[in-house]
């Protein structure tokens, strides 16, 4: 649900960025994130944008219940400890995503490096190169997101096994 943390270009995380010529082009717009919580209130409490939907889809989106966890902060605004349907905090599960998302870029990457020899060269070459960017971008983007969300929700940046 969260979307639209960058800045100045669409490679660079920036989601403190609050200067735009529109308002609605900012990322503070689109994650509101506080000391009491993240997210854009979407329902038919909130702006009321997710009437949009055809009812039986306006609904399940609109429900808290039954709005799928990966479109939670498009349609609700919640506290960071909110429990998740995996039972973790939503600080934890956003922390655990965004390790989740850097660990597999650089397993991607190992796995490559072992195709070495069995791969023409430059194609190997180029396509190392690439996964090399990706797992330097999404080590960045881990960092830079969870170390500015961790400002409003006072949580660690490292996954919790219990939490």
């Amino acid at each position: 649900g969260l979307h639209h943390l960058i800045g100045g270009d669409h490679y660079s995380p920036m989601p403190e960025s609050a200067e735009s010529h529109r308002a609605v082009w900012t990322s503070v717009y689109y994650h509101k994130a506080s000391s009491d919580g993240i997210g854009f209130d979407r329902t038919m409490r909130g702006n009321k944008a997710v009437d949009q939907y055809f009812p039986p889809v306006r609904d399940r989106f609109d429900s808290l219940a039954t709005c799928p966890d990966e479109f939670l902060l498009w349609f609700h605004r919640l506290p960071w400890d909110h429990r998740m349907k995996s039972g973790r905090t939503l600080w934890c599960e956003l922390v655990r995503a965004y390790h989740q998302g850097a660990d597999e870029a650089a397993a991607m990457q190992a796995t490559w490096e072992c195709l070495a020899g069995r791969v023409d060269g430059r194609r190997h070459r180029e396509v190392a190169e690439r996964l090399a960017i990706q797992a330097q971008h999404a080590a960045e983007w881990r960092d830079k997101i969870l170390k500015y969300f961790a400002r409003f929700s006072g949580g660690p940046v490292m996954p919790t096994p219990s939490a």
